[in-house]
Formats: C-alpha cells, sequence, structure tokens
C-alpha cells in the first residue's frame, strides 16, 4: 500500500495486553470485505486492542498483535474520525483493513493508511 507508515506514538504494539486493563478483542475477516470497525468513546483513550484475523469464518484465527491507541492522536493525525450517526456523543469510528495479511488504520481510500501490523 502506498503511502504507509508506522506512527508507535500513536499504535503502541504491546507483547500482551497489562493484567487487569479494560480491553477490547477485535477479529478482522477477509471474508468480510476485508476490515474491522467499530465505533468507540474518545474517553477511552488510550484504548487496549487485542487484534486478530482470520481469512473467512472457519478459516484459523491468527494473531495480528496487541496495542495501546491514542484515540485522541489518531483523530489529530486523521487515521481515524469522528462518528457521524445519530446518537453518537463523542464516538470515534476505528477501522483497520487487511491487505495480503498487513493490517492498516484507514479511513477511507482517500486518506493515507497507517500499518499496525502483519498477521502473524
Amino acid at each position: 500500500m502506498t503511502g504507509e507508515s508506522h506512527r508507535h506514538d500513536l499504535v503502541e504494539p504491546l507483547g500482551d495486553i497489562p493484567a487487569g486493563v479494560d480491553h477490547h478483542t477485535w477479529t478482522i475477516r477477509d471474508d468480510n470485505q476485508h476490515h474491522y470497525h467499530s465505533t468507540v468513546n474518545s474517553a477511552e483513550s488510550p484504548f487496549y486492542l487485542r487484534l486478530l484475523w482470520r481469512a473467512t469464518e472457519r478459516y484459523q484465527v491468527r494473531t495480528v498483535g496487541c496495542y495501546r491507541l491514542d484515540l485522541r492522536g489518531l483523530l489529530a493525525s486523521g487515521f481515524i474520525r469522528r462518528e457521524e450517526s445519530e446518537g453518537a456523543r463523542g464516538d470515534l469510528r476505528v477501522r483497520f483493513v487487511s491487505e495480503d495479511r498487513r493490517i492498516y488504520l484507514r479511513v477511507n481510500r482517500d486518506k493515507p493508511p497507517l500499518l499496525v501490523g502483519q498477521v502473524k
């Protein structure tokens, strides 16, 4: 993917989620348009995430990694966006995409991606 970059100040790779920390587990599926997206509350920054990948619903789950996301920094840098749906109160839309087993944060095709990790 052209224009990709790493920003460990915005997405910090972790060996594991620290004990006792609230976190989320998301699974990207290639048979689901090669992406996973959800809304999160901006107050959850830092946002701890265990990110997984699988090709299809029946395919073996693979680990991408564990991360600490700086939601405010990602928003300011244009890698995530404010949720625009009715009823969203401070919510942010976070979208991960999969391309050749490389995982990116990306708002849309018009914005540059942020390389997060790779399927292990």
